[in-house]
């Protein structure tokens, strides 16, 4: 995940499986997500969700600690 919304970009979020139910539920938190399947230099041109949204109910922390939490080794994907 590289997050880049403070200085005017975007937050990337390498795809996997394991961030399924993750970008669903960001999605039905109002969180607008678009798909590259060919990624970007900021992701080493992998498959990337990214998104320039801030909202949530939650809000940004919680946003990228969930994203984190899914990439994390011996997760299983699932978020907290």
């Amino acid at each position: 995940m590289v997050d880049n919304r403070r200085s005017g970009g975007v937050l990337w979020v390498v795809d996997k499986p394991a961030l399924e139910p993750v970008i669903d539920e960001l999605r039905d938190q109002g969180i607008e997500l678009e798909y590259a399947g060919t990624g970007g230099l900021a992701t080493n041109y992998r498959p990337t969700w990214w998104t320039r949204t801030w909202g949530g109910g939650r809000g940004a922390h919680w946003q990228t600690g969930e994203i984190q939490r899914a990439h994390e080794p011996g997760s299983g994907g699932q978020p907290a």
